[in-house]
């Protein structure tokens, strides 16, 4: 993750206020670097119920991967929970545009997309969000419907497990 992308991007948005949630990676160095930054809060590690309450109180949420990463050059690499747990939030989402980003966050259906390492790049698109309330209802609205594809009741639909132990049960 390229925390510093959503950090350095606040500069170029008057009015917002960037959350980042947990502990990841060199955190200390980029606690470190923004801690008196006056529109950056560090949550630090939190119980995971209190991420969702946080959750219902921010706007947009974003998924700074970073384009240097090695792992960011593999298609579809990237499926971390956070990410089910903004579309199950209905939340519009802004990810770093790399070939490991999760294949089913479509641009303009679910999420707008950014160059990862381009923090202005960034800025712009939480701008459109947040001034485009159409836009912004659409990615929500799109995020709450697939947040049933991930659902432990479809995913066993999907998977055929139930019907196979049906066809089990009636040669037994």
């Amino acid at each position: 993750m390229k925390i510093e992308d959503i950090c350095e991007s606040l500069k170029y948005l008057s009015g917002c206020v960037g959350v980042i949630i947990g502990r990841g990676y060199n955190a200390e160095h980029i606690i470190g670097k923004y801690q008196t930054t006056d529109n950056i809060i560090f949550t630090g590690k939190v119980p995971h119920k209190k991420v969702y309450a946080l959750l219902k109180e921010i706007d947009v949420c974003i998924i700074p991967y970073d384009k240097n990463d090695k792992h960011s050059q593999y298609p579809d690499f990237f499926s971390a929970r956070k990410t089910k747990e903004y579309i199950a939030a209905g939340k519009p989402i802004i990810v770093a545009d790399v070939i490991g980003r999760e294949s089913w966050l479509v641009e303009n259906e679910n999420c707008l997309l950014y160059e990862s390492g381009d923090p202005k790049d960034l800025a712009d698109k939480i701008n459109t969000l947040l001034n485009d309330e159409k836009l912004y209802r659409t990615l929500s609205e799109n995020n709450k419907r697939m947040a049933e594809e991930f659902t432990w009741e479809h995913l066993i639909k999907r998977s055929g497990l139930m019907e196979e132990i049906s066809a089990n049960d009636d040669v037994a």
